[in-house]
């Protein structure tokens, strides 16, 4: 590939008659230069570590039925009242997506990795929900 400055140059070339603005080029400089390749780099093993860290959770947790596999920044878990921790995480302030009509993954509520603390937050609400389901 070529250095990120020949590749400013060469989008620049192909975009015509529609420039690039100069913020937009310096912001890609910036993203593609070394050090932004690095923080790229350690903020997506950060959400890997996470995202294995909430996986780990949820596997080990009797109140879910099945964890899809996934290689996004996002988790499908599949339980017996999705509408129940879909309100209590919403009351918490945490938005999670209804996937329970989902045709093979009935059931299932999308979870997203957030931050360390985001996703303690999460869990906080998930360990009720999980002793709500226990004691039921």
């Amino acid at each position: 590939l070529p250095d990120p400055d020949d590749r400013v140059d060469i989008m620049g070339r192909m975009l015509p008659p529609y420039p690039l603005a100069q913020s937009t080029i310096r912001a890609v400089r910036a993203v593609m230069s070394p050090e932004g390749m690095r923080y790229a780099k350690a903020r997506i093993q950060a959400v890997l570590e996470e995202r294995d860290r909430l996986a780990k959770v949820f596997n080990e947790s009797p109140a879910v039925d099945r964890l899809f596999p996934s290689d996004a920044n996002w988790l499908l878990v599949q339980i017996v009242e999705p509408k129940r921790l879909i309100a209590m995480m919403e009351d918490a302030g945490i938005k999670v997506r209804d996937r329970s009509s989902l045709q093979g993954a009935e059931g299932s509520v999308r979870i997203s990795v957030g931050t360390p603390q985001e996703n303690d937050e999460m869990l906080a609400v998930f360990a009720r929900y999980a002793e709500q389901q226990r004691t039921r």
